[in-house]
């Protein structure tokens, strides 16, 4: 089911710019036919749930003159350590137990093995 949704991309160096784009999403989980046809699109990394498709309808934008500038200091490895940690079982168990149902009560992934 697409869901309405609106993702903000804030410029932290170069030119202060804001962007937002409107459309409507479409959550593919790791697993689904549809996550499995997208994912060659993307690095995948150990403890991905989903993919969010979004079908953009406006990209608006406005000055981020209040944005603060950032430097870049490199990725962070957390996530592939937590992930490779845990296994892909334990990674499920964990998505399963926790990314259910959002903070507000909302639905997230479904209860579901990978």
């Amino acid at each position: 089911e697409n869901g309405r949704i609106v993702i903000m991309m804030c410029a932290f160096a170069g030119l202060p710019k804001i962007f937002r784009f409107h459309g409507k999403g479409k959550v593919l989980e790791k697993g689904g036919e549809s996550f499995e046809r997208c994912i060659g699109r993307f690095h995948e990394y150990p403890g991905a749930r989903s993919i969010i498709k979004v079908a953009v309808e406006r990209i608006s934008d406005s000055c981020g003159y209040s944005v603060p500038e950032y430097e870049f200091g490199n990725e962070r490895d957390v996530l592939v350590k937590w992930a490779e940690k845990k296994g892909d079982a334990g990674v499920i168990d964990y998505q399963q137990g926790n990314n259910c149902v959002s903070l507000d009560g909302l639905s997230g992934l479904e209860r579901k093995k990978i």
